[in-house]
């Protein structure tokens, strides 16, 4: 279904899809919302399911990764910068804590980043940021860049600064959000700019600190750390049959790559990116913004992998502006979240597979 030509969804496939979203399976539920989510089904159903996600969205009896999958998909369709939908902000703030599941997380960071919040719930967001990690501290931030009031921005400053990975948010970026604020706010982010600032600045020192302090690794352990929902490398990259397909496949990366690139990869994701998956920022012409890696184009369209994982395709005639992205979907600051002893292993891991190591 999810991978559906059809121009409109059959009868029978409607109502299947509709049945297990008003059921109580909730494995067979989160089927059926991957399907309904899926580019081909959103645009053949017309929104014919939006009643029943939304009332998903606001169950608080349905578990917490149930309700943000269907919260996300309502917000997908939804024009940009739409507030959200009343009684659902609980399951946002829940599955902002670094608690919570992986899905859960990253479905309510794309929430947080596709709706304009209330300064209440911008404030609950800040709280989570210094928790947030460097997978899901650049997507929040761009919520603060919705709003002029002062007490947001005072609030994300604080949560931005209490982080161990305020690493992973670029300078240029955090500036940008600030400049919808008053001076006294942006005074007061100084100290942070100027240690992203610094942190930049020393980006190659570091890494050389970081290569001759580096102890052997073991590969097994590597294989672990790779594969665990901290690091979450699995979900964006192959090694084998398995994994990711958002970069590049790393099967025998350690063929083409030296230890000292392998590492740059993991801190500084920015530093280069790899042929065929650098970013794009698509500007379309309801002021909203995807950012992705370009799978395709034609005359028509385009279609954009986006860093949860999902295919968006974009009509020529919706965008305003299409322009290469100067950061890597893969967050910086994923070295913040390892021991060195993970990091060494996570590197010796990526070595042996020149070997096709899996």
């Amino acid at each position: 279904m999810a991978a559906t030509t059809a121009k409109q969804l059959p009868a029978p496939w409607m109502a299947a899809l509709q049945k297990l979203l008003e059921g109580q399976d909730a494995e067979a539920m989160r089927q059926a919302l991957a399907a309904v989510r899926s580019p081909a089904v959103a645009r053949a159903s017309g929104g014919a399911f939006q009643p029943v996600l939304l009332t998903l969205a606001r169950d608080a009896g349905r578990p917490l990764d149930v309700r943000l999958e269907a919260l996300a998909a309502v917000q997908a369709a939804a024009p940009a910068n739409t507030t959200l939908p009343q009684g659902t902000f609980d399951a946002v703030r829940a599955g902002l804590d670094a608690s919570a599941p992986p899905a859960a997380r990253a479905n309510a960071a794309f929430v947080v980043e596709r709706s304009v919040l209330q300064v209440t719930e911008l404030a609950a967001v800040a709280e989570a940021l210094p928790t947030a990690g460097p997978m899901y501290t650049p997507r929040l931030l761009a919520a603060f860049g919705k709003t002029k009031d002062d007490s947001a921005g005072r609030a994300l400053v604080a949560g931005l600064s209490r982080s161990q990975t305020h690493g992973s948010i670029r300078a240029e970026a955090l500036r940008a959000v600030l400049a919808n604020y008053s001076e006294a706010v942006r005074s007061e982010a100084q100290p942070l700019l100027t240690a992203l600032d610094s942190d930049a600045a020393g980006q190659g020192q570091r890494l050389e600190q970081l290569l001759g302090a580096m102890q052997p690794g073991d590969v097994r352990r590597g294989q672990q750390v790779f594969n665990s929902a901290k690091v979450a490398c699995l979900s964006c990259h192959a090694i084998g049959y398995v994994g990711g397909r958002i970069g590049p496949d790393l099967t025998r990366i350690g063929e083409v790559r030296t230890e000292r690139d392998l590492l740059e990869a993991v801190v500084f994701p920015s530093a280069s990116f790899a042929r065929g998956y650098e970013p794009v920022t698509v500007r379309l012409k309801d002021a909203s913004v995807v950012n992705g890696v370009l799978r395709s184009e034609s005359g028509d369209d385009i279609l954009v992998m986006t860093a949860d994982n999902r295919e968006m395709r974009i009509a020529r005639r919706e965008i305003a502006e299409l322009q290469p992205g100067a950061v890597s979907l893969m967050p910086q600051g994923l070295d913040e979240q390892m021991t060195r002893s993970e990091l060494a292993d996570l590197i010796a891991f990526l070595k042996a597979t020149r070997s096709g190591a899996q």
